[in-house]
């Protein structure tokens, strides 16, 4: 299940080195605005304007350099006798308009807290860690880059004696592996076919090993393993007895998503077990610990070709717990289920994450009683990539809140405790910026939950500007993380407080997290009772004394983008927009994105069973009405929101002498990767929003050299 609908198409591969620079002067708009477009990422130079008398004069806490800068941990695996864990940490430096990114694999003993293996640097790149075996063992796969030149191994390393073996060189295709838990074989994806020719595959391949890890026997591959991509690394699994593997095979269907189908293959007796199949989602395997049973979820696709396209309601995401030895399936309700992270060690109940309102938690899940427990974290409001271990017994998580970072958490899951283990960006504390969650009733009565960051330097009172930052989906969410990410686009809540800015981000109808009713009522009201919710919140806010009514921007990515676009052709009371990869048209968008399924579902079919329905709930529609400055940031590889919706609408505000500017970012897809890119989102944003902050003269013209 997508986070945002129509904002996962960004890339997990982390870029790095120099970027080429190119500007050009497009063309001088009559309010003497200028198109910019940005090949690669940079930084431009910024158009002169005033500062905005609003500018806090204390030194900023956070800035777009820290945000993009703020060093990230992940948790990979924890050994069965959860005495270690593997970590990766990702670095990224700032030099001018070039940035530096790498990450390095951490061996963690959970017991001292100390650092004992560290793996990676700026030309060696240290991925996909897991251990082997019982945990004395661990390998993971290093990436040399030296130029254009790049060479790749899978490693194995004694944790005792810090011995690596090379077990074998690696094709740049192989994209991940998984040992078997005797440690005796790993699995793995390839690539196949011609990219050209559209016959790309990714084809599931078995390895076994000596007792030293070298390669015994050519690797094991048959044709009826060949499965179409893309493949999710969580969609294949091994047995806690390494004799079989649950594996997903994908296949494209035309309009229709994908044809997932559930096999369970026994390597011993070399025979292939369909378990479930469908047009949707299949994924999240889990074996429980003894290897009786098998979890995974399932969803319906948002539509199929042949029959009614179906809408959220009529999609049925559960659980589903088999029974390998009898057949017999449970099936256990995943509205706001995230993922399955495993089994408890006694093989009675799941651990899921959960989205409630706007936390991320960990719950276990009794497999008899389908009652959910929640697995509580002191001072935690969001836990997120969690792992277990092979045998079940103990979980690693990070988490975080509204204030601090996330740090890494260990902890058995029978007897939950949580301890921390790694807290990177441990002195980090913005608890000088104000945060809240607050509720309000929009103008159905419908409660809808918002959270609220105050400016820096905030005093009881006092009205500010207020930005209302949306996110996409429509099935998307805003939860408690720390406000120095980056949120839903080149977004951080800190950074903008940090200038003086007040924001908040809202949970309209349709996100998830509230239950399906919530999600069922966007049906056929996009840009309706959404749009609604946004403005209800502003209002409650101008209401309690705390916006200024003459002070108020709004932005969005994706979805967010559109009720962005959306806004601002139904209201003048914005000084400013941002429009980031937003919907302007719905009919040519769905007829060019890569996901044209997702959204048909809302409108209840296709556009030409009901034309004027989609027509009218275009923004590009009332265009005629928009009045605001508009800023239009747009990657230029996005797949899943084209080019084109963003050049339909700055060309629109061009011709009607709008203030506009429309920034691409070259090479960049539905969400900016790039660190230079992102950071110079936010400054564009800044720059914006200052230059029409409670301003009528219009942006200078700045010449670019």
């Amino acid at each position: 299940m997508d986070e945002d609908l129509w904002g996962e198409e960004r890339s997990h591969k982390r870029k790095t080195g120099e970027v080429t620079v190119s500007q050009n002067l497009i063309k001088k708009q009559p309010l003497n605005l200028f198109l910019l477009f940005i090949l690669g990422s940079f930084s431009p130079e910024k158009c002169e304007a005033e500062p905005r008398k609003a500018d806090p004069p204390q030194k900023p806490l956070w800035t777009p350099e820290d945000c993009v800068t703020l060093p990230v941990e992940t948790v990979e695996d924890i050994s069965s006798d959860g005495k270690y864990s593997l970590l990766k940490v990702y670095y990224t430096t700032l030099k001018k308009d070039k940035a530096e990114e790498y990450s390095t694999c951490v061996l963690v003993n959970n017991e001292t807290l100390k650092k004992e293996i560290i793996i990676g640097e700026f030309n060696h790149s240290c991925n996909q860690p897991q251990f082997i075996g019982k945990g004395q063992f661990f390998s993971y796969i290093m990436n040399d880059t030296y130029g254009e030149k790049e060479t790749s191994a899978l490693f194995a390393q004694e944790i005792s004696s810090k011995k690596q073996t090379k077990i074998q060189d690696l094709s740049n295709d192989l994209q991940n592996y998984i040992f078997a838990p005797n440690g005796k074989s790993f699995a793995f994806l390839n690539k196949s076919g011609s990219k050209k020719e559209g016959t790309v595959k990714s084809i599931l391949g078995f390895q076994k090993v000596s007792q030293n890890f070298q390669p015994i026997d050519p690797p094991l591959y048959k044709s009826e393993f060949n499965l179409y991509g893309p493949f999710d690394p969580s969609s294949y699994r091994w047995s806690p007895d390494s004799q079989k593997i649950a594996f997903v095979g994908m296949i494209p269907i035309w309009k229709s998503g994908t044809k997932a189908t559930l096999y369970l293959l026994d390597l011993e007796k070399d025979k292939l077990t369909e378990i479930d199949e469908l047009v949707g989602f299949l994924g999240d395997l889990s074996f429980s610990p003894n290897g009786q049973k098998l979890a995974f979820i399932k969803g319906d696709d948002r539509g199929i070709q042949e029959t009614p396209l179906k809408f959220v309601k009529d999609q049925k995401f559960t659980i589903q717990v088999v029974d390998l030895s009898t057949g017999k399936t449970v099936s256990i309700d995943a509205v706001d289920i995230w993922h399955i992270v495993g089994w408890t060690e006694n093989n009675k109940a799941l651990i899921v994450t959960k989205q409630i309102g706007t936390k991320q938690q960990l719950f276990s899940l009794d497999i008899e009683t389908k009652k959910l427990t929640l697995m509580e974290v002191p001072d935690i409001d969001c836990t997120y990539g969690p792992v277990c271990s092979s045998n079940g017994k103990y979980i690693s998580f990070l988490g975080e809140n509204l204030h601090h970072p996330s740090a890494i958490y260990v902890s058995k899951t029978d007897l939950f405790s949580p301890k921390k283990i790694s807290a990177l960006n441990e002195k980090i504390n913005l608890t000088a910026i104000k945060v809240t969650s607050i509720t309000w009733k929009s103008y159905d009565g419908l409660e809808i939950e918002g959270i609220l960051t105050h400016p820096q330097g905030y005093t009881e009172g006092q009205k500010v500007p207020l930005i209302v930052s949306i996110h996409g989906g429509p099935g998307g969410v805003e939860s408690q993380y720390f406000i120095g990410k980056n949120m839903f686009g080149s977004f951080s809540p800190a950074v903008f407080a940090s200038q003086g800015y007040a924001t908040l981000v809202v949970n309209y109808r349709g996100s998830i997290g509230y239950g399906i009713k919530f999600q069922e009522i966007d049906y056929k009201d996009l840009g309706g009772g959404d749009y609604q919710d946004v403005m209800t919140g502003v209002d409650y806010l101008v209401n309690k004394g705390i916006a200024d009514p003459n002070q108020l921007f709004v932005r969005g990515h994706s979805y967010g983008g559109f009720l962005t676009a959306w806004t601002i052709g139904h209201t003048n009371r914005f000084k400013a927009a941002v429009v980031e990869s937003g919907i302007t048209d719905w009919i040519s968008d769905i007829a060019t994105t890569d996901a044209p399924v997702t959204m048909e579902g809302y409108f209840g079919g296709a556009y030409w069973d009901d034309y004027e329905l989609w027509r009218k709930t275009s923004p590009i529609r009332y265009v005629s009405r928009m009045e605001t400055p508009t800023l239009i940031l747009q990657g230029g590889s996005d797949k899943r929101v084209p080019t084109g919706q963003s050049m339909q609408l700055y060309n629109a505000l061009e011709a009607r002498n709008i203030p506009t500017r429309l920034v691409y970012y070259d090479g960049q897809g539905h969400g900016l990767d790039s660190p230079i890119a992102t950071r110079d989102a936010m400054n564009e944003m800044l720059t914006w929003m200052k230059a029409y902050g409670g301003k009528k003269e219009p942006m200078k013209e700045k010449k670019v050299k």
